[in-house]
């Protein structure tokens, strides 16, 4: 595959094979990505938690949903060339609706994900109160997030908030 018809999945593993550690700046918006580029970084992540203060104003609590976040995520993806990561809290509920999040990203021009193990409705991850689905579940929306991806190179990073 050329580089210019490299999938943003693509691009991001060539980076992580060039290197040992990949450099991501957390970003919100069009602006912030654009400047990030510029300055020479070659990756970059989208926060949930940044979605929900740049365009609610509110805390990361659970207030933006999937289209919060796929919309913003659609918009930063088609001003820069960069690899973006999309922080997608819970998947915004079980494995079925992470599975419609993780196509709606992949779709977004996004390069991978970054999904949690909280409950639904979140809560920012140093928060106290935080509750957990079981392993089992959280095992089950892994399996899930990697049967639906288009491309076998859209990376998906799981943690845990425990």
């Amino acid at each position: 595959m050329t580089e210019h018809c490299a999938s943003p999945g693509s691009k991001l593993r060539q980076l992580m094979a060039e290197t040992p550690i990949v450099p991501m700046p957390g970003l919100h918006d069009c602006l912030m990505a654009m400047l990030v580029e510029r300055v020479g970084f070659r990756a970059a992540f989208v926060g949930d938690g940044a979605v929900s203060v740049s365009r609610l104003g509110k805390p990361d609590f659970g207030y933006v949903d999937r289209g919060d976040v796929v919309d913003r995520a659609r918009e930063i993806c088609r001003c820069t060339s960069m690899p973006m990561v999309i922080d997608i809290g819970t998947g915004y509920g079980n494995a079925l609706n992470l599975q419609r999040t993780v196509s709606e990203i992949e779709l977004a021009g996004a390069a991978g994900v970054f999904f949690e193990d909280q409950l639904s409705p979140k809560k920012c991850g140093h928060i106290r109160g935080r509750t957990l689905v079981t392993r089992e579940e959280m095992i089950g929306k892994i399996q899930a997030a990697a049967d639906c991806r288009r491309d076998s190179d859209f990376v998906l990073i799981a943690r845990t908030d425990a």
